[in-house]
Order: C-alpha cells, then structure tokens, then sequence
C-alpha cells in the first residue's frame, strides 16, 4: 500500500472543509483513505497510528501547518489524489492575486473585511476555538463554535462574558443553527416562519424544524447552544438567553425547547426562564416527566414529532403531509414481521438525540443497550448484543475521524454486518439531510441493503426537506425502492421497528 503526503506551510482550512475535500477525493479515486489534517499533536499521532508514516517524518509539522495524506494501491493513484486535494484546498489562487482575492487567515482580519459583520462560526481544533471565540466576542459579536473539546470551565465563562453583553455564544460543539435564515453547520434549508426553536441538540433542532416545515410552517428562528448547556457545570445560560430572545422577537408566536436528558440545577433554572415567558412554549425534554413541564406553563412534548406538531398548531391550521403515513399502516404493509419477530433490535444512528428518542421508545417494550444513556450501556462497543441502538456521532467514534454525517461509512459498513446477522430482527437507523453533511446520505444504505441476502425489515426516518441539497423526497424515493420501509418521524420509525420484533412483553 503506498502513502504519499504533503505538508503546506501555515495554511489553515476549516475542519468540515478539509473532511469534505479528503471524502470527496478519496470516493472518487477509490482510495484506501485520505487524510486532510492541521498539524496538532494529537492529528500526527492519528495518522502515524493509521498510516505507514514515521511518526518522526511529522515531527518538524507545526499545529499550524496542514497535513495532506493519500494512502492507495499503487504510488501513483496515491500521488495524483494528492495533487487533486491540494488543488481544491488552495481554490487555484495565484500567488500575484490581489490581496481583496486571498481569503482572510485570522479572525479580526475577517471582520475588518466583512460588512456589518454579526455573527463568527468557529470551527477549528479545540485547543484553539476558545482563543477564536474570545476574539469574536471581542469584536462584537455572537458566536457559533462548532468545534468540540474545549472545557466546560472555558464554556461557562465564554457563555457568562455573552450572557452579560447581550451576545450569543452558541456550542461549543453545536452542530446547527438557523439565524435570519441563514444556515450554520448543518442546517436545512427551511421556510421563514414564526416558529423558534432553542436546542442542546444538533439533530433533534433539525428533526423539529424540518417536521415545521413540511407541516406547512415556518422557523422564525433556531438557535443551537450545544450539548453540555443543559449541563448543571454550564446552567442552560444560552438556553436561557435564546428563549428571552425569541420572546421578545415579534415574527416568533411559539418556541420549542429541546435537550437530550438535562441536569437539574440547569434544567430548574431553565423552568425559570420558560415560566416568565408571555409566548407559548413547548418543551421536548427527553427523560423529564410531563407534570414538571406543565408545572411551568409550557406544553410537554412526548417526541420530536410531536413538538413539531404542538408547534405548528399554535401558528397555523396546516394539513399533515401526505407521507405521515402512522405506525400501524407501516407494520400492516409489512409481510414478513412473523419471521422475524423474536428477533434483535438494532439501531445504527448518526444523530445522538435521534438514537436516544428512538431508544426511549423501544424502551417501553423492549431491554435496550444504548450508548446514549437510555437502557443499559453497551458493553462491547460499537453494537453489542440483544436490542442495541449505537450513535456514531459520539465521541469515542469521531474523535480526530469525521461525523458520520460527513462521512457515513463506518455506520454503512456497520449496517453491512448487521444485515447479515441472523439473530437481527429489525434495523432502525436515519438519514440527515443539508448543508454541511455528505452529499448523498442514502446511497451506502440503498446500496447495503441491495447487496444483504434476505435481510430482515429496516426502517428509517428522513430528517430534511425537499429544497436541501440532497431532495428529501428523491432519498426517500431511492430507500423505499429497495424495500426500507421509511416512517416519517424518528419515534414512528423506532416504533414500527420495535413492534417488527416485539412479542407481546419486554425482550432481552
């Protein structure tokens, strides 16, 4: 196997840029892998680990170089690839270009170029978003860190210096936001509306807000604060200051709030918040009783979906879309549920809170193993026995690899496996549609499933829109074409998937 690299001297791209280039080239040189790093400690390590290179060839590589790796079959697929990754990371910039040409290399030079400049997206390696968002804040303005690893100490002052200047600091690790329908991260492409959203979870924001808008509404705006506000450390500050926002925002006539499970100290001091709110509130807290919700006058959502649909009914009366089919008609046109019944669950996510709103559902009637926090823990990662359901998208698979969202290999080789299990009697797993994400998140799923012999049912949810970049209604096409039943909702998907296998009691 041949390696070939490159290091460019002092040359910065953003991280879900340089997963992009390097997916995109290894896909279409059928590469073994492809690297595109900064030159941290912690990434020469990963490509030492990885690669054939000496760790000593990248001792002279400074964090602020970056790294470019082609590992394939013969040198020379191995050194055109590289070629081709430089060439898409420099953009063909000559070097006599004007300096109006050249993108900005340092933050407070992008804001002196920027016009009426609002709000900085971080997304560099941890160890040094905190510096950039202190900049940003500096400057001015809100911030969007998407990068992940930082501490929750530098969180907390990073949220308490904005809470205290009116300025926003949402993450770090957000995945998602929509402001003045402006898309960050990943983000669909959705309706203007009067529908704001508040999320410690990147993909459960995304599920509400695209169930919104295909319902025939609209998001005012969404606002993600990232996993850990909810955090009794971190307090729900942003959590806080989104909803007092959107409160006193005239185009907002609903908010929803959504978490993964939250502490309590932030979640009481969220409740707060929520109870001097005059606009109506729906909360979808996964794990918190619905009388602690109504207590503060806010409406309980018992699903994603279901927030979505409180939503909606206090901006506008819209018709369901006509592809919300319910759980009982999916499992009716299911003919071969008797075979499998019996069988294991197992769930193969790329979004946490989708596999922890789908395990949450499964747990009512079967013993579930997660990775989420809901049921018992795996104990033989990543899949484990019995009904499991995984999220790819946890630390312990993307630290220093890419989200499955960017790059949803590992969770299709994983489907691979699964389908040929025997003792599996139904697979739920979803597919996340938008900017930022793999540009065509079905085909490894379509293409598993074309190849498995005789695979038991698999059922899949949808998150995104028609006018993403991706056509939810072309992927859900494609899926249903090679015979996976697609639920319009997570819940429903977890749902039609745990009564495939389910016998009438609690399984193993």
């Amino acid at each position: 196997m041949a390696v070939e690299y490159t290091v460019l001297d002092s040359v910065y791209r953003d991280s879900v840029e340089l997963m992009g280039v390097a997916d995109e080239i290894a896909d279409s040189h059928d590469l073994s892998d492809a690297f595109a790093l900064m030159g941290t400690e912690a990434n020469k390590a990963r490509l030492a680990d990885l690669t054939a290179l000496d760790a000593g060839s990248l001792s002279a590589v400074d964090p602020d170089d970056l790294v470019l790796v082609a590992v394939a079959p013969e040198r020379e697929r191995a050194a055109q690839s590289l070629t081709e990754m430089r060439e898409a990371l420099e953009g063909g910039d000559s070097g006599d270009a004007g300096a109006e040409t050249q993108p900005p290399t340092s933050l407070p030079g992008a804001v002196e170029r920027a016009d009426n400049p609002a709000v900085a997206l971080v997304s560099v390696p941890g160890a040094y978003a905190v510096r950039e968002a202190w900049l940003a804040l500096h400057a001015g303005l809100h911030v969007h860190i998407f990068s992940d690893g930082v501490t929750v100490e530098d969180e907390r002052e990073l949220k308490e210096f904005g809470r205290a200047n009116d300025q926003l600091v949402m993450g770090p690790d957000c995945g998602t936001a929509l402001l003045d329908g402006i898309p960050l991260g990943f983000a669909n492409e959705l309706d203007r509306g009067s529908v704001g959203i508040v999320s410690a979870s990147g993909t459960g924001l995304q599920e509400v807000a695209t169930l919104v808008d295909r319902a025939g509404a609209g998001v005012s705006q969404a606002v993600g604060t990232g996993g850990r506000d909810l955090q009794d450390a971190v307090g729900g500050a942003t959590t806080r200051q989104a909803v007092e926002l959107l409160d006193a925002d005239a185009a907002t006539e609903v908010i929803v709030v959504v978490s993964k499970p939250p502490e309590p100290a932030a979640r009481a001091a969220v409740f707060e918040t929520i109870a001097d709110t005059e606009t109506p509130v729906v909360v979808r807290f996964l794990g918190t009783a619905a009388d602690d919700i109504t207590a503060v006058g806010a409406q309980h959502a018992g699903t994603l979906a279901e927030a979505a649909t409180l939503a909606v009914a206090e901006t506008v009366t819209a018709e369901p879309p006509a592809d919300r089919p319910q759980a009982e008609e999916l499992v009716a046109a299911l003919d071969t549920r008797e075979s499998h019944a019996g069988g294991d669950l197992r769930g193969l996510f790329v979004g946490g809170t989708l596999c922890a709103e789908a395990a949450l559902v499964a747990a009512d009637r079967l013993d579930v193993r997660t990775n989420v926090g809901v049921g018992r823990p795996i104990e033989d990662p990543p899949v484990g026995a019995g009904h499991a359901l995984v999220d790819f998208g946890a630390d312990e698979f993307t630290r220093g690899q890419p989200h499955p969202m960017i790059q949803p290999g590992p969770r299709d080789r994983h489907l691979t496996a699964t389908l040929a299990d025997d003792g599996v009697g139904a697979v739920v797993l979803d597919i996340v549609l938008g900017r930022g994400v793999h540009a065509d998140p079905a085909a490894g799923v379509i293409e598993t499933v074309e190849r498995a012999d005789a695979p038991p049912p698999v059922v899949a949810s949808v998150c995104g829109t028609d006018s993403d970049p991706q056509s939810r209604g072309e992927q859900v096409a494609r899926l249903r074409e090679v015979g996976v039943v697609v639920a319009p909702d997570t819940a429903t998907a977890a749902t039609v998937a745990t009564e495939v296998v389910a016998e009438g009691g609690v399984g193993r």
